[in-house]
């Protein structure tokens, strides 16, 4: 009877207070041989120690299971898992290899917290690391460069070697992030098979001192593990408004507060690095028009910010998950049906040139330009609005007939967003589950403007506001300042977010 990988731990115990780990090492084989292996303990200092490989690969479907033989024992791992090592193994030598599965009793959230925690120094003393793609039949790449595509992954810390991947790599224009809610945004259209992984597994490109007390701890919840995390973050960027920006907050299935990110949604690639050219665009907004405030995350989880509401939401059209989406045409449509009337003069050139501005929201990717802020990005141009022949036929659907420059800015305005109209007649971008009723909020100290969900109890007449968080905005006609001027200097008030 096959035992588990547990049962095989259990004979090579590790101390809590130690720096040990655990090696399979891959007895030789060939072809439809079975995989057999001996486990053995070691220790991360012993300069002594057998050179190690380290894997990292796709869980996969955890219920699809293969025999493997190990201490003379058969156990069963996952089918992708099996297919590595069969991939591995020599046939005319021992490989010596650390794989989390095995090697680390996934049961036992104390040993899994300690190893957990050496994960990084585990990847960077191996002499060789080994990344399976997922499926039994794709190749294993040495030193990989980049990831495939997103699959179901399980994060392991030799991302310190390959940094930034795919798309959130190349959106970097800066070469690599600034913090570490960046480097974990990053990575926000992969998944773990354990939530905490989100966070976990990427710990090691935090800064040591400023997260040098979030360690692995797998006896917290998930909601514990996001809630310690985001103050840190929040904590770590002096309570950079930036932290607040992109998805996965107002989301009430882990019983978080609006305001903390809920770090195991997966966004669609696209979307992730649309996030973080938000990030580098952040500055070339100036919604406050240039009135300080800060954010303040009071001890009873909430969070307190100045500003005023200078909207209200009345309709929300249908969201862009990406550009690349089939339905964009359509979804286009129905925009421009729900688009109020365009303020005079109404000439077609007027209306195009305020739609095209709000499908980029007013920023674009030029090659040419070089901000403060991030290379190849700048505010938009009457001389950037692509002609009316060219405008009608990306009406039409086919969005490669504006320019790359125009593209760049869409892509980076509208993956993942939705178009909305305000009651005053305004038009904007806001994030996939706004609706009608709340509120745009101009929040002091911040370059752009959040949407915010006023909650019971919150009266007209006080200077102090219940809301629910929602997330960031774009909002033709108050991005430079104009709502401050509007109303002259307003009264401050406060957002209580919870």
């Amino acid at each position: 009877m096959a035992e588990t990988p547990k049962a095989i731990q259990h004979r090579h115990p590790i101390r809590r207070d130690s720096r040990d780990s655990r090696a399979i090492h891959l007895l030789p084989g060939s072809g439809g041989e079975e995989i057999c292996g001996e486990l053995h303990n070691f220790c991360l200092d012993d300069a002594s120690k057998e050179p190690y490989e380290a894997l990292s690969y796709v869980w996969g479907d955890q219920s699809i299971t293969r025999p493997i033989v190990v201490d003379g024992q058969e156990i069963q791992v996952t089918a992708n898992l099996e297919a590595a090592l069969r991939h591995i193994r020599k046939p005319d030598r021992t490989v010596v290899i650390w794989v989390d599965a095995i090697c680390i009793n996934q049961g036992d959230n104390a040993e899994k917290s300690h190893q957990v925690s050496m994960m990084h120094d585990i990847y960077r003393n191996c002499s060789q690391k080994e990344l399976a793609y997922g499926q039994p039949n794709e190749v294993l790449q040495r030193s990989p460069e980049i990831f495939p595509k997103p699959r179901r992954i399980f994060f392991n810390l030799f991302m310190s070697d390959v940094m930034f991947v795919n798309g959130p790599r190349e959106a970097h224009a800066r070469g690599s992030p600034d913090s570490f809610h960046e480097v974990v945004r990053s990575f926000a259209c992969q998944d773990c098979q354990d939530p905490r992984d989100k966070i976990y597994s990427l710990l090691a490109l935090a800064n040591t001192d400023r997260y040098a007390n979030l360690k692995p701890d797998y006896s917290k919840n998930i909601a514990e593990v996001y809630a310690e995390t985001f103050c840190s973050m929040l904590d770590e960027t002096g309570g950079d408004f930036r932290c607040l920006l992109g998805h996965g907050f107002c989301d009430s299935s882990l019983g978080l507060p609006s305001w903390i990110r809920n770090f195991s949604v997966v966004v669609p690639r696209d979307v992730v690095v649309s996030d973080i050219r938000r990030l580098l665009t952040y500055r070339l907004y100036n919604t406050p028009n240039g009135i300080p405030g800060n954010l303040v995350r009071a001890v009873n989880k909430e969070l307190h910010l100045s500003g005023f509401a200078t909207d209200t939401v009345q309709a929300v059209g249908p969201g862009v998950r990406t550009v690349e989406s089939d339905d964009l045409k359509a979804v286009f449509s129905q925009w421009l049906e729900l688009a109020p009337s365009v303020p005079e003069p109404t000439a077609e050139s007027t209306a195009r040139k305020v739609l095209a501005r709000l499908m980029r929201a007013d920023i674009i990717n030029d090659l040419q330009a070089v901000s403060q802020t991030g290379i190849h990005w700048r505010r938009a141009l009457d001389a950037d609005i692509p002609e009316e022949q060219v405008w009608q036929q990306f009406l039409d659907g086919d969005k490669w007939a504006l320019g790359r420059a125009y593209r760049g800015g869409m892509e980076a305005a509208i993956n993942g967003r939705a178009f909305f109209v305000t009651k005053s007649g305004r038009m904007g971008l806001c994030p996939l589950g706004v609706m009608a009723g709340d509120q745009i909020w101009v929040i002091f100290g911040s370059s752009v403007p959040f949407v915010l969900r006023p909650r019971n109890g919150s009266g007209e007449q006080s200077t102090h506001y219940l809301c629910g968080f929602v997330g960031d905005c774009y909002l033709q006609g108050i991005m430079d300042g104009e709502a401050i001027a509007e109303r002259n200097i307003p009264a401050k008030g406060t957002s209580i977010i919870t």
